[in-house]
């Protein structure tokens, strides 16, 4: 399910210096993560007080549904943001037809990592050493699937849609996959490499995004490459490898195409892969007339467009 860009900018007609400061794109930036993160921590909080009470293994599966919870405040609070701030409906968090999103974007992940660890099985750099408990499958994904979520509605659903209205897709595209990838720079084992390799790889996750205009596929996108590289395969997110995972494996070989200590998403051939299928996929999108330009030249394109209709008018 697509929507137009048209769809997802603000309703509002901003009355006076406070409303059109409030609307200008940059500020509700600022609003829409209040809106969105404050609740999600309060939240967050109150579980750590409840779960401390708790021994193991129950807490896992209470902090599972748990996860369930804060996805559902986190997209009711951006809902209550959209409402009252943009004056529209949050048809890019609308439930329809996003089990099928998600899946398909679950879908695309899990392959993309199947893809790169079974090059590294074929060529000898991957081998399993045990395997896990099954009960980390099922912690494992909701686990994920929240981390996934609150990252795409901030870096995706908020910071790119308000960014895009200022410096068009492709700055968007461009400045968020910075941001994106030098956040993580404190990440354990990253060096200026991994967090560039992040920052083009994300285009993908862009590309998702620009496509559907939808938080959908790129949440299940975020969540399946995540949930399968780690909790699945065993390999290091992001640097990090401290995660419990189904296969226990051994990884050995060359860092530019293993991705080293950081993990597969330190790996060349991953950036490169992520980058055709993200170039494509905001092709199409552009195809779709789904890409805007710039805040300026939209306005020039305005100005033009009215000046043709006065001149039409006054030669009639």
């Amino acid at each position: 399910m697509n929507i137009s860009v048209k769809q997802i900018r603000s309703f509002a007609e901003p009355a006076g210096v406070l409303g059109k400061i409030v609307q200008f794109p940059l500020v509700r930036t600022v609003i829409a993560i209040l809106f969105v993160v404050v609740p999600v921590l309060v939240l967050k909080g109150l579980i750590d007080l409840v779960l401390d009470a708790i021994a193991e293994p129950a807490a896992s599966w209470i902090r599972d549904i748990f996860a369930i919870v804060r996805i559902a405040v986190a997209i009711y609070f951006y809902g209550l943001f959209v409402r009252f701030v943009e004056k529209r409906k949050a048809d890019e968090m609308s439930l329809s037809g996003s089990l099928s999103e998600t899946g398909w974007g679950i879908a695309l992940g899990a392959a993309l990592m199947t893809v790169m660890v079974g090059l590294f099985w074929v060529l000898s750099y991957y081998r399993v050493e045990s395997i896990g408990p099954v009960s980390i499958v099922i912690h494992g994904f909701f686990f994920f699937a929240f981390a996934a979520l609150m990252e795409e509605v901030v870096f995706r659903v908020i910071l790119f849609r308000h960014v895009e209205e200022l410096i068009g897709s492709w700055g968007a595209i461009v400045l968020t996959g910075l941001l994106f990838g030098f956040v993580h720079q404190a990440n354990p084992n990253a060096t200026t490499w991994t967090s560039t390799a992040i920052a083009l790889q994300s285009i993908i996750i862009a590309g998702c995004y620009v496509f559907t205009r939808r938080v959908w596929l790129v949440f299940g996108l975020h969540a399946g490459w995540n949930y399968f590289q780690s909790s699945i395969y065993g390999v290091s997110v992001s640097g990090a490898d401290e995660f419990d995972s189904l296969l226990v494996p051994s990884i050995s070989g060359p860092a530019w195409i293993t991705g080293d200590k950081f993990g597969i998403e330190g790996s060349y051939v991953t950036t490169v892969l992520c980058l055709i299928i993200g170039i494509l996929l905001v092709m199409k999108a552009s195809r779709m007339g789904q890409l805007v330009g710039p805040l300026w030249v939209r306005k020039v394109k305005r100005e033009a467009v009215l000046a043709s209709s006065v001149d039409s008018g006054t030669t009639e």
